[in-house]
């Protein structure tokens, strides 16, 4: 009996000492699975936030002719980090490293170009992408209608507020294009006439009334812009005014490049 018991004993410490071996490996088991997950977790998160790079190329054009232009370019993201860059004047074309999934600003001047800022996402990427972008930007080349709106009080033949602002807009151009010169062409609304061309009672009244009311329409509202401009220095030597009497159009306060030299040369 005393042997027995002896086994016995043995027995169960040996099964004690299997339970608690194999409970040992199935904790370091577990531990070992825990880490090596979380660490390729961690890994994959780290990697999926590292900033890639994008070789960005980007080609500038005209938005009125299609054709490449010659621009400086300032390149700025949301830190206020800045890089500039100039475009090739035959191709348009310019090139920069820039940081991946990122908006970049674009401000594009030079003495012809109309500085506007213009904005653009770099591809997301984790180790190095190509990128091409187009720009269309306005360069200002002489001739170009720029600007054209109903700027007069119909009543009144005064400069409506869209006309004072665009006049706010042509003086800041004119400090950042110092070499531009325009063509301020005034002209009466289509339809100026029509209540007077009812009273007439014939073709030829109706022609010297018609031709009458524009003419002076058109030189009201001459009087009235020259008066406005006439202490803005900005505009000295800078703007023409110019007199429409055809009256073949709504827009009666139409911007156009009249000239454009670097000042520069």
């Amino acid at each position: 009996m005393i042997p027995t018991a002896i086994n016995q004993m043995d027995f169960k410490t040996s099964l004690d000492r299997i339970s608690r071996f194999y409970l040992k490996k199935s904790f370091i088991f577990f531990i070992s699975v825990f880490f090596i997950f979380n660490f390729q977790f961690s890994n994959s998160q780290t990697l999926n936030n590292q900033t890639g790079l994008v070789n960005f190329k980007a080609t500038v054009l005209d938005a009125n002719t299609g054709k490449p232009v010659e621009t400086s370019i300032l390149i700025e993201d949301d830190n206020g980090t800045k890089i500039n860059a100039k475009s090739n004047s035959l191709t348009g074309e310019f090139a920069t490293i820039l940081k991946s999934n990122k908006t970049y600003k674009f401000t594009f001047s030079n003495f012809d170009v109309h500085k506007q800022t213009q904005t653009a996402a770099t591809i997301f990427s984790d180790n190095y992408e190509e990128q091409h972008h187009t720009f269309h930007i306005i360069k200002l080349n002489p001739g170009l209608k720029l600007f054209e709106i109903d700027g007069f009080d119909s009543k009144s033949n005064s400069l409506n507020s869209e006309a004072k602002d665009l006049l706010k807009q042509i003086e800041s151009i004119i400090k950042t294009n110092r070499g531009v010169t325009f063509d301020f062409v005034i002209s009466a609304n289509s339809g100026t006439d029509d209540k007077h061309q009812a009273k007439s009672s014939d073709k030829k009244s109706k022609s010297k009334t018609k031709s009458g009311n524009t003419n002076s329409v058109v030189d009201s509202r001459i009087k009235n812009i020259n008066s406005f401009i006439e202490n803005i220095n900005w505009f000295k030597g800078k703007v023409n005014i110019v007199a429409d009497y055809s009256y073949s159009t709504d827009n009666s306060f139409t911007v156009i490049v009249k000239d454009i030299k670097n000042p520069f040369k």
